[in-house]
């Protein structure tokens, strides 16, 4: 019976993905083979290997080294250096998931359902300014495809400032695409000294 490829890991990425059923070689408390390249280990990935017992045992890679083949050996293989975690430490390291979200709309939900109502709020003086613009573009004889196309550059200048950060350099783009008048002239550089 060859002592090699008898494990059986999961593999969780940094970014919470996971592969399981790894076929691999636990040889310690700090190496790791896994037989072919099927997929990428990182620095700071975990394994997890499920003993015949229940217990699980947790391994963070601290220098994973593929090889495509060597002299004497089957193929390509990962020789991964790892650091044995405890109890503890592996648990704070499986349930480290960091969630980067930004916007009005941006939520997560972890097992859980969510009932919750947004309300999104446009600055006030933005408002009105937007206001004073539909209105003279309404009002400056422009084709309807001009008027179209105006008023699609006052939506996505509202879009930005819904966002919660609005981009200056966005945002005059934007207000600079409109057609030229004076009391367009007015509202943008009113809505310019609010960025």
């Amino acid at each position: 019976m060859s002592i090699f490829n008898r494990d059986k890991v999961s593999l969780i990425k940094q970014d919470g993905s996971r592969v399981d059923e790894i076929v691999s070689t636990v040889s310690g408390s700090n190496l790791i083979v896994i037989k072919g390249g099927k997929q990428i280990i990182d620095i700071g990935d975990l394994l997890v290997r499920k003993l015949s017992n229940g217990a699980e045992e947790t391994y963070q890679v601290v220098d994973p080294k593929y090889y495509e083949t060597t002299p004497g050996s089957t193929g390509p293989h990962y020789q991964l250096k790892v650091k044995k975690l405890g109890v503890p430490e592996a648990a704070a390291a499986v349930q480290h998931i960091v969630y980067n979200v930004s916007g009005n709309n941006s939520r997560v939900n972890v097992g859980s359902v969510d009932n919750s109502t947004n309300v999104i709020r446009v600055d006030e003086g933005v408002s009105t300014q937007i206001e004073i613009l539909r209105a003279e573009v309404s009002s400056l004889g422009l084709t309807l495809e001009q008027q179209a196309e105006s008023i699609k550059v006052l939506e996505s200048v509202v879009d930005q400032f819904k966002s919660g950060k609005p981009k200056r350099s966005v945002v005059m783009a934007l207000l600079n695409a409109l057609p030229q008048a004076a009391t367009i002239a007015t509202a943008t550089a009113k809505i310019a000294a609010l960025l």
